[in-house]
């Protein structure tokens, strides 16, 4: 099984879905991409994913960003 530092890209979860199976035996594979009776809770997932969206923002004035973080009431 690939580590994080070695694991091959992926752009998708379905991509990163093919990269998990491939890893598992192929019982547990199948345990992991099935559902239950109709499936219903696996297509609602499924769909879940498909609703989020990376929206790249560019040309956008950063010079007055703060990447600071606070943690326990103090910035760093």
């Amino acid at each position: 099984m690939p580590s994080p530092t070695t694991m091959p890209p992926f752009q998708s979860l379905a991509d990163l879905e093919g990269l998990a199976l491939a890893a598992l035996p192929p019982m547990v594979a199948g345990y992991y991409a099935s559902g239950a009776e109709d499936e219903t809770t696996l297509a609602d997932n499924r769909a879940s994913w498909a609703r989020w969206r990376i929206l790249p923002r560019v040309m956008v004035d950063v010079s007055s960003v703060d990447s600071r973080a606070e943690l326990f009431g103090e910035k760093e």
